[in-house]
């Protein structure tokens, strides 16, 4: 839906290259189901078709599953026409059922969950590939049912690597309507936060560990952002002044902080600590060690961070006051604060602060910077 979309957006996530509908590629799950019965990994019941996880030796391999500890009637459903009570529906037959298609396996059938996702992933992915993501519910069966169905139609790896994140908790719980604890984007802005603090918030934490929401911690992690924001800012503003020795170039700071953000990212996406590096060049910057002459390469380092992350505003500052308008801005102010006009001086100070320029006035004279 529109609104789906406009989530996506406001949470800063780049759009998928398709967003394919089963109902439109049931030819090819068709297609993939008969070439599962031809090659022996799927039978004919009427007009059902279950896939024969006895045919697939590794079935259970993500999950830990195996097939003769799955017993009828726990977890599985009890159906007199399978060979055994883990083979699963690759095509179902009901008259019923609201969608149904004549095809070679009869006139009233309709896909099964699991074929929809490998006929449409091998369609716009190929027959493997590198990555396939999901929730932790979707490891067993879901998942499981993937693989069996896709190696055994190609004879290749399905998937290289899975990665599937925790459930996300709220004060502790689960989300649940009857508690009344059921947000949306739309409850984050009420409460006077950016739907970006809740990516922050997501982010400071594994996806494969439990992440527990409260609006205390969203709150922490707006803070957080706007500290950073604070911080490129900064950055910024510094690198339009930058000089250097050649003393201060044998700072690492930068480079240490880009390394650590790589090596953290590449240790299965650990965004936690990818942040702690950032965080870590931040703190180089309020301590007095990162030196003018590197504070280019670190806005160049925080455009990286940003590119892979998505942490700060999509609006750029080109779309608000220009350098040039800051600086005749200032300069008005410190007249009216010469000629002790300091209504006009507060609203110079009111308007830059809504732009998302801060000031610093001290006894040097007037520094600024952009907050984001």
């Amino acid at each position: 839906s529109a609104e789906f979309f406009e989530d996506l957006n406001a949470l800063g996530v780049r759009p998928a290259h398709e967003y394919p509908r089963a109902t439109d590629h049931i030819p090819e799950m068709v297609e993939l189901i008969e070439n599962l019965v031809e090659r022996g990994h799927a039978y004919q019941v009427g007009e059902n078709v279950y896939f024969d996880v006895s045919s697939f030796a590794p079935y259970g391999k993500l999950s830990g599953n195996q097939v003769e500890d799955l017993e009828a009637g726990a977890r599985l459903e009890v159906n007199p026409e399978k060979k055994h009570p883990a083979d699963f529906a690759l095509w179902k037959s009901d008259e019923r059922h609201l969608m149904k298609w004549d095809t070679v396996f009869g006139k009233h059938g309709f896909p099964g969950w699991h074929i929809e996702c490998s006929a449409m992933a091998m369609k716009y992915l190929g027959t493997s590939f590198d990555i396939h993501t999901g929730g932790e519910d979707n490891v067993f069966p879901h998942h499981e049912c993937e693989i069996a169905q896709s190696e055994c139609a190609t004879g290749k790896p399905f998937v290289q690597t899975w990665m599937h994140t925790k459930f996300l908790k709220v004060d502790g719980g689960k989300m649940s309507k009857s508690l009344g604890n059921v947000y949306n984007l739309d409850d984050i802005r009420e409460k006077g936060f950016d739907p970006l603090d809740f990516r922050f918030l997501i982010l400071k934490a594994h996806y494969r560990g439990s992440l527990n929401f409260t609006w205390e911690g969203l709150a922490g992690a707006a803070e957080a952002r706007r500290s950073l924001s604070d911080f490129r800012g900064r950055l910024n503003a510094l690198s339009r002044q930058e000089t250097g020795n050649a003393e201060e170039s044998s700072y690492s700071g930068v480079s240490d902080a880009r390394e650590g953000f790589e090596k953290a990212l590449d240790d299965d996406l650990n965004t936690s600590a990818a942040l702690a590096a950032v965080f870590g060049l931040r703190q180089d910057l309020i301590k007095g060690r990162l030196p003018n002459c590197a504070t280019s390469d670190a806005c160049s380092f925080l455009d990286e961070v940003d590119a892979i992350l998505g942490l700060f505003d999509q609006e750029s500052s080109q779309d608000g006051l220009s350098d040039a308008a800051v600086e005749s801005l200032l300069k008005e102010r410190k007249e009216a604060r010469g000629a002790k006009n300091w209504s006009r001086s507060d609203e110079i100070r009111d308007q830059l602060l809504a732009e998302g320029i801060t000031i610093e006035d001290d006894s040097s004279g007037t520094s600024w910077h952009r907050s984001g």
